[in-house]
């Protein structure tokens, strides 16, 4: 699966919602003791990593600062690496230009980086962010019939809803050897319990969809499943704060971090059965 929401978008626009919202970043530090802008997202899903940095003026009628000599640079607090980050100059959709820095490499799961930007003779400023850890997940056995199987999933400790929820299915058509993968997106179903988050699976239903991207009839009970899974995107916890940053340090803005996982089950056979496939199951 792979499920990219459009993150880097969101940080061009400088904001972090997908509400509407400007281009403009108004820089001008009001409190006296905040030196930097920063708009920036980890993905561990992506090789070349992006934040958008701008340098506050002490009031409106001061120049634009310029950023020739900022340096940006990451630091990963549980691994050791230091990394440069490079500046590139990018222009906007209302025409306007901004900074636009970037660097090669993948956040780790569950590993904490600080960000950190300004010149060689200022304080500068920081950021931190956690990448979400990988849930742990378990399942209750299947329930309904043929009409309204259904199976649900628990995301133990995940209070926050998943974003981005799929369910993949991996299947191979009648009269043929070349199995075929179809994600069903399941959007942000589910809701949060004592356990963490849950979601039904709903295997009866999915199956009316899939026959019928394989133009097949309902009542065709020759289709194998070979594979069956979901996928999900987790949020750092400063997604739940971005009104109220904690993790910035003479900064204004959003830093955060998104987790995108992979899960996969085999299912009980009878369930296959009543489902109406032909139960062809790979994963152990």
């Amino acid at each position: 699966m792979n499920i990219l929401p459009r993150y880097i978008a969101l940080l061009m626009a400088g904001c972090v919602t997908l509400t509407a919202c400007e281009n403009t970043i108004e820089p001008f530090d009001q409190e006296g003791d905040t030196s930097y802008v920063i708009h920036g997202i980890l993905d561990m899903q992506l090789d070349r990593q992006f934040v958008r940095i701008e340098a506050l003026r002490p009031t409106v009628l001061s120049q634009t600062q310029d950023m020739e000599d900022v340096r940006v640079f990451s630091t990963d607090l549980d691994g050791g690496q230091l990394i440069f980050w490079n500046d590139s100059l990018v222009t906007l959709d209302d025409g306007s230009s901004a900074h636009l820095y970037y660097a090669d490499f993948r956040p780790v799961e569950g590993h904490s980086y600080v960000l950190q930007v300004g010149r060689s003779d200022e304080t500068g400023a920081s950021a931190t962010t956690k990448v979400p850890e990988r849930p742990v997940f378990y399942l209750d056995p299947t329930r309904g019939d043929t009409l309204n199987l259904k199976q649900k999933i628990y995301l133990v400790d995940i209070q926050e809803q998943p974003k981005q929820l799929t369910v993949q299915y991996t299947v191979v058509d009648v009269d043929s050897e070349v199995p075929q993968t179809i994600d069903i997106f399941y959007g942000e179903a589910g809701s949060s319990s004592s356990i963490g988050w849950e979601f039904d699976v709903r295997l009866a239903t999915d199956r009316f969809i899939i026959m019928g991207i394989l133009n097949r009839s309902i009542e065709d009970k020759n289709v194998r499943l070979r594979n069956l899974g979901f996928s999900l995107t987790i949020e750092s916890e400063e997604w739940t704060r971005v009104l109220d940053p904690v993790n910035l340090n003479r900064a204004y803005g959003f830093f955060g971090s998104v987790g995108h996982y992979e899960f996969f089950w085999r299912l009980d056979s009878q369930s296959i059965v009543t489902m109406g496939y032909v139960d062809d199951q790979t994963f152990n």
